[in-house]
């Protein structure tokens, strides 16, 4: 009989300090949702809203010693034959003229990562940030969503599992 308690004490510890381990994982993230998007991002990204609006929403990211970013979301209310981005230009294979595009995945048959790095070479004698923007465009038949995040490249290499994170995060609803 003493056995047993020891062995049950032992199954609720450790159930315990499991729970706990993975719920302060999920602490650190806040759900959001925006025209039928659901995902989560660091809690400290929501910290400072820019704008939010029916067609987008953005968050100023505060990296520390003069670095930023800025993560932000584009709803265009039409399909993707007609969809026409903001700010990427599809034959240049560019992001506001000087970010060039670095890598594309496939998430699913609908979301497509596009990844631009800093293109140092895009603007004589300006100097520019070592920055990366991430892109994940959202085709849902009668729209097309952009979810952008612009982070210093650091940050970028340092946190990949954070923009994985958000990358799992992403559910599309109507």
């Amino acid at each position: 009989m003493g056995r047993l308690k020891v062995l049950l004490f032992l199954f609720i510890t450790g159930v315990i300090i499991v729970g706990c381990n993975s719920q302060s994982k999920s602490d650190n993230y806040e759900t959001v949702t925006f025209n039928g998007l659901k995902f989560s991002i660091p809690k400290e990204w929501t910290q400072t809203p820019i704008e939010n609006s029916k067609d987008q929403i953005s968050y100023k990211l505060d990296f520390g010693k003069d670095k930023y970013g800025f993560f932000y979301i584009y709803s265009y209310p039409y399909p993707r034959n007609v969809y026409k981005s903001k700010f990427i230009d599809w034959e240049k294979n560019t992001y506001k003229g000087i970010f060039a595009l670095s890598e594309e995945t496939k998430l699913n048959k609908n979301m497509t990562v596009l990844t631009y790095k800093t293109n140092f070479n895009a603007l004589k004698n300006a100097q520019l940030p070592d920055q990366v923007v991430q892109i994940i465009v959202i085709d849902d038949l009668d729209r097309v969503l952009e979810v952008s995040i612009d982070i210093p490249r650091d940050y970028y290499e340092q946190n990949s599992s954070i923009l994985k994170h958000i990358q799992d995060s992403l559910t599309i609803s109507k």
